[in-house]
């Protein structure tokens, strides 16, 4: 099963993709789990691709850069609890979950 990620601007061309799922675990453990992918990170102005390993340096040598995408993952579990809440609240008031932005 695919799991649903959504990219992330940060600015200064850097984009990263987090899951969307509710994934418990530590970032830097589980890394590769939360973290996808990621566009336009360098080190000493070099692109830096992406892997498990550049992204456990990068969240262990800039901790700025860790908390904020440790905020990105709160965020997607939060939404997908919202959105597992509200779809199961629809399906008892017999509403199509689909259309509550209509």
């Amino acid at each position: 099963m695919e799991q649903k990620a959504k990219w992330h601007d940060l600015g200064d061309g850097i984009c990263v993709r987090v899951v969307e799922a509710d994934l418990s675990g530590n970032l830097e453990e589980d890394c590769d789990r939360l973290i996808l992918d990621w566009k336009g990170v360098e080190e000493n102005g070099k692109v830096l691709p992406y892997s498990k390993e550049n992204a456990l340096y990068i969240l262990k040598k800039y901790p700025d850069f860790a908390m904020y995408i440790n905020e990105l993952v709160h965020d997607a579990r939060n939404e997908l609890v919202i959105d597992t809440w509200l779809a199961l609240k629809c399906q008892a008031m017999g509403v199509d979950f689909n259309d509550k932005n209509d």
